[in-house]
């Protein structure tokens, strides 16, 4: 018998069991939610904020930042030439060295579309924000947004609303904000615009839409923070 320490066998395994190591900003990663299947891009960390986009499984992107935001690590990400992405939750995710291959017709499909210009109007709207919010909360019939915006003599602003019904309105107010000086009713806007207006500008996250409309933040240009919600109308067949 031998006396002293015995240590049982010891069995190093390599390659067996893999760890995905967390993501940072700056790593690569691509989409992992099974083919077949797409997930949402949010317009925030977390899942009551909109959703902005889907991406399938295998899509490549890049990291920027990971937050914390309740049971989940949230990553925002850009595709892969650069054009942000928003927010994905970041167990979603994975490093490309251990992502599942995508279909090849899921690896092969283009990036989704950049986002649209914003309205000729959009400048004057950030400028104006108080007057904006002013118009919005004289409407009645909500959701209501915002078609247009212009900037008048005399420190006014003009803001034709569009509220729930599909009716516009013309709010004119000074640019500090305050009162309404004049709430009227606009005719059709086919008529006023020849053209139902394209996109709506939303505060928050605007409302549900439908299967002919999608929704992307509508962002500060100075410094990058949501102001709402742009709505715009998609193509269908």
């Amino acid at each position: 018998m031998v006396r002293g320490w015995w240590w049982p066998p010891v069995w190093v395994l390599t390659g067996a069991l893999a760890v995905a190591a967390p993501l940072r900003p700056g790593d690569p990663a691509r989409v992992d939610v099974g083919p077949g299947t797409r997930v949402h891009v949010r317009a925030g960390p977390g899942t009551g904020t909109a959703v902005v986009a889907r991406l399938p499984h295998g899509t490549p992107v890049r990291v920027v930042e990971v937050v914390r935001r309740g049971p989940h690590d949230w990553a925002r990400v850009t595709a892969d030439d650069g054009r942000p992405l928003d927010w994905i939750r970041a167990d979603l995710l994975v490093a490309p060295s251990v992502a599942e291959p995508a279909p090849a017709e899921e690896r092969t499909a283009p990036a989704p579309p950049p986002p649209r210009q914003a309205p000729s109007w959009f400048g004057p709207l950030v400028r104006n924000l108080e007057a904006v919010d002013v118009c919005l909360a004289a409407t009645t019939k909500r959701p209501a947004g915002v078609v247009d915006v212009s900037e008048l003599p005399f420190e006014m602003v003009s803001v034709v609303v569009r509220d729930g019904s599909g009716r516009l309105w013309d709010c004119v107010v000074e640019r500090g904000g305050g009162a309404p000086l004049r709430y009227d009713p606009l005719p059709p806007a086919e008529i006023l615009f020849g053209r139902e207006p394209d996109p709506v500008f939303y505060r928050g996250d605007g409302p549900s839409l439908g299967t002919c409309a999608v929704a992307e933040p509508a962002r500060d240009p100075g410094d990058g923070r949501i102001l709402g919600t742009l709505a715009r109308r998609a193509d269908c067949e």
